[in-house]
């Protein structure tokens, strides 16, 4: 219930946000809603009590490894959530991290060894206008994206790779390509972590690799 109340929260502030950008929506450029959907997120995270620290780092779209709140090193005991969230709080996830702690997946996640494919914050920016109001007005589909850059295993980025298509919580198939060593899932460029603390390789129980684009439903 918490966490249902906390996602409540986090669309009536984004449908508000979306709303004041609709006023002027001449003058409002892609990048700057994204922004919005970024300060709503962590105004309801605030608002609703959830955990966990967030941070944004220099290396854009790169999983920075699994560090405990606080910058007390690598946590050794922590859940399989807890891990993916200090890898994303580690690194450019902000608002990824600020909706997946507000969705009540972590019941998901720690029943299962995934991959998050995890937007980074420019991903955010690229939503349009209209894409915010379409989240802010069907509360459903947040849960519904959030899965859908869950993959149902464990898969380093060289496993990734290699395959040609994954299939995700949601019950998605998505194409995987490899251009070269650019790797990209539905299109999304997947970057390669730069840590090997949840990098999917030596029996771990999740992956997170970060992507630049956010896998909206039918993208």
């Amino acid at each position: 219930m918490k966490h249902r109340t906390g996602m409540l929260v986090a669309l009536v502030t984004l449908g508000a946000a979306v709303t004041a950008c609709g006023s002027s929506a001449d003058s409002t450029s892609p990048s700057d809603s994204g922004s919005t959907l970024t300060s709503a997120a962590t105004a309801a995270t605030s608002t609703s009590g959830s955990g966990g620290t967030t941070a944004s780092s220099s290396d854009a779209g790169s999983s920075t490894g699994s560090t405990a709140p606080g910058g007390s090193g690598t946590s050794t005991d922590a859940s399989r959530f807890d891990r993916a969230a200090d890898a994303l709080a580690a690194g450019d996830f902000t608002t990824f991290l600020n909706l997946l702690q507000l969705s009540g997946l972590a019941h998901d996640i720690e029943e299962r060894q995934v991959t998050i494919l995890a937007p980074t914050e420019d991903a955010f920016k690229k939503l349009t206008k209209s894409d915010l109001a379409d989240l802010a007005t069907n509360p459903t589909k947040i849960d519904d994206i959030l899965k859908r850059h869950i993959v149902d295993e464990v898969l380093s980025f060289d496993e990734l790779a290699a395959k040609s298509s994954v299939t995700t919580l949601s019950g998605d198939t998505l194409t995987v390509s490899n251009d070269g060593g650019t790797v990209t899932v539905n299109g999304a460029v997947v970057s390669k972590p730069k840590s090997d603390s949840v990098s999917g390789e030596g029996g771990q129980e999740i992956s997170v690799l970060g992507i630049d684009t956010v896998l909206l439903d039918g993208q």
